[in-house]
């Protein structure tokens, strides 16, 4: 199915039933369009208070494909066997530049006055979790592999010293985070970046460097990935 393609919704009626329902719900001004194209085991479960801008389409329960976008049919197991969650809390506002795709199995929870925002051409594959309690920005054309996780907190405070719990993190473009890789509060990552596999990020990584190990550090300098 290619990404602009109705009919391809269309043949899948539990797709296009909830990509009408969730496109209806948070961005009726949009619905001819599908702002919002979802699998129909995925939830987004929005606060009223909660702010949603989606500058592009958002795919939630969808792979890559040779086409862009892979059938409903590739995808029936995953999608019921690991469905993707969408949690925006009172006060928080969930952002997007451009189309953004979200693999089943991934999860967002964007806490009380959170920020999330994700820039255009992102991929978010199965099982990758954000969890936002302050503020995280993500550029564009990132990619993060299966398992990875990005967290702005660490939800309890350590005695005596921890000086505090929460602290922004922010991913430049075209970064590519390897699978079940952690980055944690208070990082910065530089546009080109590579995260390995089982990293964890505990301090900012420079521009085209590629880090590794635990806790992580640059094993390499000017590199350059492609998809």
């Amino acid at each position: 199915m290619r990404a602009g393609s109705l009919l391809g919704l269309l043949r899948a009626p539990g797709i296009a039933l909830r990509s009408a329902t969730l496109s209806y719900r948070y961005r009726p001004a949009e619905l001819l369009k599908l702002p919002i194209r979802a699998v129909w085991t995925a939830r987004l479960d929005k606060h009223p208070d909660a702010g949603l801008s989606l500058g592009g389409r958002l795919y939630l329960g969808f792979f890559p494909g040779p086409d862009g976008i892979r059938s409903s049919e590739e995808i029936v197991h995953l999608a019921r066997d690991r469905p993707v969650r969408v949690t925006l809390s009172r006060g928080s506002t969930f952002e997007t530049q451009g189309v953004v795709l979200v693999a089943p199995g991934a999860e967002f929870v964007v806490s009380e006055n959170g920020e999330l925002s994700i820039g255009s051409g992102v991929l978010i594959n199965s099982g990758v979790s954000v969890l936002c309690w302050d503020s995280v920005t993500i550029g564009d054309d990132c990619s993060f592999a299966f398992d990875s996780v990005v967290m702005d907190t660490d939800f309890h405070r350590i005695r005596p010293g921890q000086a505090g719990v929460t602290a922004p993190v922010v991913i430049g473009n075209h970064v590519w985070v390897g699978a079940r890789a952690t980055i944690l509060k208070g990082v910065t990552i530089g546009d080109g970046a590579i995260v390995a596999a089982g990293s964890i990020v505990t301090r900012d990584v420079p521009a085209r460097a590629l880090v590794a190990g635990v806790p992580a550090g640059v094993i390499r300098h000017d590199v350059e990935w492609d998809r």
